[in-house]
C-alpha cells in the first residue's frame, strides 16, 4: 500500500534517530557503545515512545487503506500526487451493454451493429442482466433435444469358416483305404480331385453285376426292356458315388476295378484328415473336412447392454491383428438368439470376402459397429448433477434465473445423456458453470437457496 501513503507520510519512530531505529530493529542496540552511553533508563523510555508511536501510525495507515477501498480518502486521490483520479473516472462510466443475436443467443457482442457469423443478422438484442452476469461466471447453456442416440460398439471377433461352404467327405461303402492321395492338412484341393483310393467288396460286386447285366441284356429282343435293365444297374453304381467316367471306363474294358477313387465335392483347403492308408472305413466315417475360405465369417462377441441396436444387414469395418493397416468391410448376417451366461455377451455373425485367402480361421480382429440405441431426449452429460440419491438439472427460466429440477436419466453415450423424465424438448439447461459444485452438501445448499 505504498501508493496510499508516500514515503514521508510514515515518519520514523518519534524521538528515535534512524540509526538507532536500525539498531533496535536488528538487535544491535544493546551492544552499541553509543546507546550504552545514553543510559539504560533513557533507552527504555525512548523505546516505549517509539512502540506507541508506531502503533498509532499503523492504525492511521489501516484506516486510510479501508477508506481507499471503499471509494477514496478526502483530500487524496488514487491517481497520485497530481490530484486527478483516473480510476475513479473509469468507475463512474457505465459498463458496455452486451447484445446477442436474436437467432443464436450464444453469439454476443458489445457492438449492436455487428453481424452474426451464423445467420448474418445484426447482434442487437440486449442480453438480460442476469444472463450477462451468468455468462461472466462461466455459465454455458444447452437445449434439450430429441435425437437418435448413436453408439460405436467395439467387439472382438474371431475368423471362422463359413459353415455353408464346409464339406465333410464320407463314403457310402465299407472298405479299406489302399492309397491316400492327399496327405497334408491345409492342402488346397479342387472340386472332383481324388482324395484317396479304397477297396470295397460291395462296390466291386456291384460292378460285376452291371457288366453281367449288360451282357445278358444284349441277347434280349425287347429293346425297351434291355435299356431299362442296363439303366437300373448303372444307376446303382451312381448311387454308390462312382463317377460316370469310371462307369464308362469299365464298360469299355469289360472288367471291374478293384480300387475306386473318392473325390472332393468342393474346392477349398483341407481343414482336417481323419484317415490313413490301411484304415477300415464304414458309411458315415468322417474322412476329410474341406472348406472354401474365399468367403469367411467373423464371430464377434458384443456386450449384452450394447447388443439391442444391432440388426442384420448392417455394415461394419473390421481390422485384424495380422493386418493392422487394412480395413475390411463386413456385413452383419445374423445375431444369435441367446446370451452367453459366463461372459454376458451376444454373438454376432459377420460375413466378409476373403479372395486372397489372407484371413485364416482363428485370427483375431476388432469390429466397430455404429448402432442406434434409441430416439430420446438428450442433454450434455455435465448438465445433470448427482446428489447420491437424486439427479438434478438447472433449467434456465425467463429473466436468466435457474430452476433446480429433479430428472431421471438413462443411457450415457459419449458426452450425451438420455433423459427419461423431468425435462421437456426445447427447454434450456445449464450445461456447465464454475460455481456449480458436485458435492452433495454444496448442491443441496444451492438448491435450497434458489428455491428461497
Amino acid at each position: 500500500m505504498s501508493h496510499l501513503m508516500p514515503s514521508d507520510a510514515i515518519a520514523p519512530y518519534p524521538g528515535l534517530a534512524r540509526s538507532e531505529m536500525s539498531d533496535l530493529m536488528t538487535g544491535r542496540g544493546a551492544d552499541s557503545g553509543a546507546a550504552a552511553s545514553r543510559g539504560g533508563a533513557h533507552l527504555t523510555r525512548r523505546t516505549r515512545t517509539a512502540v506507541i508511536g508506531g502503533a498509532a501510525v499503523l492504525a492511521i495507515a489501516l484506516a486510510l487503506g479501508l477508506a481507499w477501498m471503499r471509494g477514496g480518502v478526502p483530500g487524496h486521490s488514487r491517481g497520485g500526487a497530481g490530484g486527478s483520479s483516473v480510476t475513479g473516472a473509469a468507475a463512474s462510466q457505465p459498463a458496455p451493454r452486451l447484445y446477442r443475436c436474436p437467432m443464436h443467443h450464444d453469439v454476443t457482442s458489445t457492438d449492436p451493429k455487428a453481424r452474426c457469423p451464423k445467420c448474418n443478422m445484426f447482434i442487437n438484442e440486449p442480453v438480460p442482466k442476469a444472463a450477462a452476469a451468468a455468462g461472466l461466471i462461466g455459465v454455458r447453456r444447452a437445449k434439450v433435444e430429441r435425437r437418435d442416440l448413436h453408439a460405436d460398439v467395439r467387439a472382438a471377433a474371431v475368423v471362422a469358416p463359413d459353415e455353408s461352404r464346409v464339406a465333410h467327405i464320407h463314403t457310402k461303402l465299407s472298405g479299406w483305404i489302399t492309397r491316400l492321395l492327399v496327405t497334408q492338412t491345409g492342402a488346397p484341393v479342387r472340386r472332383g480331385q481324388p482324395l484317396l483310393a479304397m477297396y470295397s467288396e460291395d462296390l466291386y460286386r456291384a460292378q460285376q453285376e452291371y457288366l453281367t447285366l449288360r451282357r445278358t441284356a444284349a441277347g434280349l429282343t425287347d429293346e425297351a426292356a434291355r435299356a431299362e435293365l442296363v439303366a437300373a444297374a448303372r444307376r446303382r453304381l451312381q448311387l454308390l458315388d462312382m463317377p460316370a467316367a469310371e462307369i464308362d471306363a469299365i464298360e469299355k474294358s469289360g472288367t471291374p476295378r478293384r480300387d475306386v477313387a473318392l473325390r472332393s465335392t468342393i474346392s477349398g483347403v483341407v481343414l482336417a484328415r481323419h484317415v490313413s492308408e490301411g484304415s477300415y472305413v464304414q458309411p458315415g466315417t468322417d474322412l476329410f473336412v474341406v472348406a472354401d475360405l474365399s468367403r469367411v465369417w467373423a464371430l464377434a462377441e458384443v456386450a449384452e447392454a450394447e447388443a439391442g441396436g444391432i440388426r442384420a444387414g448392417m455394415k461394419t469395418p473390421l481390422t485384424f491383428t495380422a493386418y493392422p493397416d487394412e480395413v475390411r468391410e463386413a456385413r452383419v448376417a445374423y445375431v444369435y438368439p441367446s446370451v452367453a451366461t459366463d461372459t454376458r455377451t451376444v454373438r454376432v455373425r459377420l460375413e466378409l470376402a476373403n479372395p486372397e485367402l489372407k484371413l485364416k480361421p482363428g485370427m483375431y480382429g476388432e469390429a466397430r459397429l455404429r448402432v442406434t440405441l434409441a430416439r430420446a431426449l438428450v442433454v450434455p452429460a455435465e448438465a445433470v448433477l448427482e446428489t447420491g440419491t437424486q439427479r438434478y438439472a438447472f433449467v434456465v427460466k425467463a429473466g436468466g434465473t435457474f430452476e433446480p429440477r429433479p430428472v431421471a436419466s438413462g443411457r450415457r453415450v459419449g458426452e450425451q445423456l438420455q433423459i427419461l423424465s423431468g425435462l421437456a424438448e426445447g427447454e434450456a439447461v445449464v450445461a456447465s458453470a464454475s460455481f456449480l459444485i458436485d458435492s452433495e452438501s454444496g448442491l443441496r445448499a444451492a438448491i435450497q437457496a434458489m428455491r428461497r
